[in-house]
């Protein structure tokens, strides 16, 4: 048992099955779902565990005990603490309902004692409050409260960095602005490369993250962007975050893809009537894709998302940022040559996906947390085709030129 000294007790009811809570508490997954940024755990007696978050702070431990559905017990030595911790979450279920309580114990007392067990007590609080909502609605308030800027992200290498005269290949390059959101309220285009929020610079994804972690729909903040090779400055108001709802069965899910799909192809066909098998494979300039390239991006893509979906399905989450790879491209179009082969290739591709989300198990499903999470970004999958569809278009109109 935990040591009553020195403790922090918080408890949640959740409607929720005592394994959905447990498994909240032992896996990877389950603990990015709700707790931590990134997770990594061998799910057994004696097995690590390291949490870690986009603030810095990160805590590393190990399962004492694993009682399936009633008991996990790991310890936590978080950055910069001097003593290991131990974290005890007893999970009772009492019909529809399961009582979690975490109790956090063993800190050691010095000056700032009482502001540090203040601290973990808002924080379990803030976490079981999250726990709470990934199980019941699938909701992730760390995103549903978290502001956005309304944009769209473009690829960016150094040969983009110079025809854009920025001097150096650092920052987020806008693909697109979102009506009525924050970035184009603000002024913000298509094209200007982000390299400053408030104090924080801009390089990568999770840069704006450490930018606007503090901060609220409806919060200002002044963003600092090249456009045309000038550095220029913004405010910029924070907009609210939307999130599609995710139908709660699978069928219904992949029928909703299916609309998505057909409308992106849609656009797709529109875009590429009449062009020619020369236009659609010659490339505007060197280092850039012809519109032909494009679309094999686009087919890459969706067969990546398939094996993200698989990892997933496995309960082994792999994420990974494949990096656009020439080799794959080419190796593509000499098994797929012609403009009718990459367009045929792109939509069985989707329809692949569409069939494997009809397939989701009944137990994935069930889970809310992954399931829901998933949905969310696959209802919102016709941006990324749709963000490439300016760059076909001025891939063809460079080659009739």
């Amino acid at each position: 048992m935990v040591s009553e000294m020195q403790a922090v007790r918080v408890s949640r009811k959740v409607k929720a099955s005592s394994e959905a809570v447990y498994k909240a508490f032992t896996r990877d997954v389950g603990f990015r779902e709700w707790l931590s940024d990134s997770a990594y755990t061998q799910n057994r007696e004696g097995g690590k565990i390291l949490l870690a978050w986009n603030s810095g702070y990160a805590a590393s431990g190990v399962f004492e005990k694993l009682d399936k559905g009633k008991q996990v017990i790991f310890t936590w030595q978080g950055v910069g603490e001097p003593e290991i911790a131990q974290v005890q979450v007893d999970i009772e279920s009492q019909g529809e309902v399961t009582t979690v309580t975490v109790t956090h114990a063993g800190m050691d007392a010095g000056e700032d004692f009482q502001d540090r067990l203040d601290q973990i007590t808002k924080d379990w609080e803030t976490g079981l409050e999250n726990l709470q909502s990934v199980l019941e609605e699938g909701l992730d308030l760390r995103v549903t409260r978290r502001p956005m800027l309304g944009i769209l992200v473009d690829f960016m290498d150094d040969a983009v960095a110079k025809r854009l005269g920025l001097p150096e290949n650092k920052g987020i390059r806008l693909g697109d602005v979102i009506d009525g959101m924050g970035a184009k309220d603000a002024g913000l285009q298509k094209d200007d490369v982000i390299v400053k929020m408030g104090e924080t610079a801009i390089n990568t994804g999770n840069d704006f993250a450490k930018a606007i972690e503090s901060k609220y729909a409806g919060d200002a903040v002044t963003v600092g962007f090249y456009r045309g090779g000038k550095l220029q400055s913004a405010d910029m108001t924070l907009s609210g975050r939307w999130l599609p709802e995710v139908p709660p069965a699978a069928v219904d899910l992949a029928s909703e893809i299916e609309k998505m799909y057909a409308q992106v192809m849609q656009e797709l066909d529109d875009l590429l009537e009449g062009v020619s098998e020369e236009e659609a494979s010659k490339p505007p300039a060197e280092g850039e894709w012809s519109a032909k390239e494009v679309i094999v991006h686009l087919t890459l893509g969706e067969r990546d998302t398939q094996y993200y979906i698989g990892t997933l399905l496995s309960d082994d989450e792999t994420i990974a940022t494949l990096k656009n790879l020439p080799a794959r491209i080419k190796a593509f179009l000499a098994v797929n040559p012609t403009l009718k082969d990459v367009r045929a290739e792109l939509a069985r591709a989707q329809r692949e996906t569409v069939v494997m989300v009809r397939e989701f198990p009944d137990e994935f499903v069930s889970y809310k947390p992954t399931y829901s999470r998933l949905g969310q970004g696959m209802l919102q999958g016709a941006f990324h085709p749709q963000l490439h569809f300016d760059q076909i278009r001025a891939a063809i109109e460079a080659a009739r030129a």
